[in-house]
């Protein structure tokens, strides 16, 4: 037998599946660096996670190839508004924990 969890008593507690991989994304940004990021635009440091994007990749600068593209996040400054892009596969998601991720981040 198997125990459960204690459940929690304080609101503030509850973590949703879009707040804990929000967490996990500033995690691994940190780890790849990112402990005091700047805007390039305004040089503030209040950033917030944002949608998920799929660039369309090629090998060709000429014509799209349909089915291939990059999972990415945006990270915007809560100042300027100026969106980043940051590849989930260059931060070390898999395909396989990309498919388990909320469908908002």
């Amino acid at each position: 037998m198997t125990e459960e969890p204690p459940v929690p008593t304080n609101p503030s507690d509850y973590v949703t599946p879009q707040q804990a991989t929000r967490q996990r994304i500033i995690e691994r940004l940190i780890e790849k660096g990112g402990r005091d990021p700047q805007c390039p635009i305004c040089h503030q440091k209040v950033f917030a996670i944002g949608a998920y994007v799929h660039l369309a990749v090629s090998s060709d600068a000429s014509v799209a190839q349909l089915g291939r593209s990059m999972p990415c996040v945006t990270v915007m400054c809560m100042t300027c508004g100026n969106v980043l892009l940051v590849s989930l596969l260059a931060l070390g998601f898999t395909r396989e924990e990309l498919a388990q991720m909320p469908n908002d981040a």
